[in-house]
Parts: structure tokens; sequence; C-alpha cells
């Protein structure tokens, strides 16, 4: 069973894509996960955790710290701002890698859809059932 996280709202600290990019001095960059003890700091506001050579981002490209962060603060940006559908937000699975949390996100909507074809399909069987019962029943 997957651990959960007491997070109160979908945020980017409960987000999977949330992750701190490593800048070495020659200018190579390396992504890294941000542990569960500081997704929970980052929850409450609280990015003391951070390295001078790392940048906070959204993997996706919604938001990245170096870029620049205009109009809120960082941990604003990362605990209180809500983006209710305009972004990728995918709920942090402990030990999960990218790869495999884009590749469930983009296979989510074609599942969905499969459920709302099954559905339908039930739909049609009950009413074609319920017509033959009618007609049966009414001598028709």
């Amino acid at each position: 069973m997957p651990v959960t996280f007491p997070f109160q709202k979908q945020t980017c600290a409960g987000c999977h894509f949330f992750i701190r990019t490593h800048i070495q001095r020659d200018g190579r960059a390396f992504t890294l996960e941000i542990s569960d003890s500081n997704r929970l700091k980052a929850e409450n506001g609280d990015v003391s955790w951070q390295r001078d050579a790392e940048a906070l981002s959204c993997h996706k490209g919604v938001w990245d710290e170096g870029v620049g962060v205009h109009g809120t603060s960082k941990a604003q940006l990362i605990s209180a701002v809500r983006r209710n559908g305009r972004c990728y937000y995918f709920a942090y699975h402990p030990g999960m890698l990218l790869p495999a949390a884009e590749k469930l996100q983009e296979a989510r909507p074609a599942k969905l859809l499969e459920g709302q074809k099954y559905r339908l399909a039930i739909y049609g069987l009950v009413l074609a059932v319920i017509g033959l019962g009618a007609k049966v029943f009414l001598g028709l």
C-alpha cells in the first residue's frame, strides 16, 4: 500500500514533479528528488533545507526558481499557490522515478475514457434488457 502524506491541498510540495536541480560549477545540472521530510517542511513554507547550489522547480516547467520567481516568495509559491488544473499535478509517490510518473500521468486520461466507455456499454445493455423485458411482458 502506498505511503500517503498529510498534504492538505494540491500544492507543489505534494506534487511528484516538485524537484531540486543541483547545478555544478561547470554548469551541468542534475535533477534530484526532494525527501519526504523536506516535502513536509515545504508544505509549511520552510525551504531552509535547500542548498546554495540548488534550484527548486517544477519538472514539467510550470515554474523554475533558476529562471526567477516573480510576484510571490518561493515559500509561498511552493506551499500556498493552488493551480487548480493549470499545471501537471501528480500526487507524490515515494520511490517512483520521474519517467514512471510521467507515463502514469499520460495514461490517466485514456484510463478514464475507457471507464466511461465501459459504463456506457453497461447502460446500453441494461436498457436493452429492460426493453426486451417490457416487450415480452406487454406482448408487443
